[in-house]
């Protein structure tokens, strides 16, 4: 706010000022990752500079792989709360030359455990950014976060479940179950880490455990139709080696 009118934002928390249709055209980018939209909004708005707020929603996925990719844009702060990007033009150039960060190189922070002790906190920024991390595919860095994570906090449900998130996208099937399993030991109620579960059960070909995971799951949530569809067809499978 103190920038104005030197520089302005191309929007703010006060969606109703800037009407129906403007905001939907801003979700497509936000939800979206629409380039040709953004390169569109960009120029007609001479956008320079991007803050992606992280402090109190996730931000998707799509726009932030948007802007990591944009030629001639810079990320210049990346913390749990925000990431803040840059479109290299002369008057960004010195803060770009300052604080330019290559995620392919991130290296967390470490907590002091000693200083702390015994006392038990939740490692949400470092949770926070290794979704980020796991977002653009940058596993050996989101590796690093996660094992900072669990230095603070080896009970952290959250924790197994991106590694085995990470171990999936690569098709470690077991490496993947592992963490997983671990996800639910810690935490039988999150109902991401047990479907997490069941897949995995099924990528290992262990067809009896995945359909008792997914009937679980039904059983929570019996309106659901793909756990359902999963249910059907797994019993179909099994009724089928059955008789072979």
């Amino acid at each position: 706010g103190r920038t104005f009118p030197n520089i302005k934002v191309f929007i703010d928390g006060r969606t109703e000022v800037y009407g129906a249709q403007f905001f939907k055209t801003y979700q497509k980018v936000w939800q979206s990752g629409n380039k040709k939209i953004f390169d569109e909004l960009a120029r007609k708005h001479r956008i320079t500079g991007a803050l992606l707020n992280d402090a109190h929603q996730q931000v998707p996925s799509k726009v932030v792989r948007l802007f990591y990719g944009l030629n001639n844009w810079k990320l210049v702060y990346f913390d749990y709360d925000a990431l803040i990007f840059l479109k290299n033009t002369p008057e960004n150039q010195l803060v770009i030359a300052r604080h330019a960060i290559d995620l392919a190189k991130w290296r967390p922070p470490r907590m002091d455990l000693q200083r702390l002790g015994p006392k038990r906190i939740y490692p949400f920024p470092h949770i926070d950014r290794a979704r980020v991390l796991i977002m653009l595919k940058l596993d050996g860095p989101a590796r690093k976060e996660l094992n900072e994570a669990l230095k603070i906090a080896p009970e952290a449900a959250e924790i197994y479940q991106l590694l085995g998130d990470i171990e999936a996208r690569r098709k470690e099937y077991r490496k993947a179950f592992e963490h997983f399993r671990v996800a639910v030991m810690l935490n039988s109620g999150d109902h991401r880490s047990r479907l997490r579960l069941a897949w995995a059960y099924e990528r290992l070909k262990d067809y009896p455990n995945a359909l008792k995971a997914y009937e679980r799951l039904l059983a929570d949530k019996p309106k659901d139709a793909k756990i359902a569809e999963k249910v059907r067809k797994l019993k179909e499978r099994l009724r089928k080696q059955a008789h072979a």
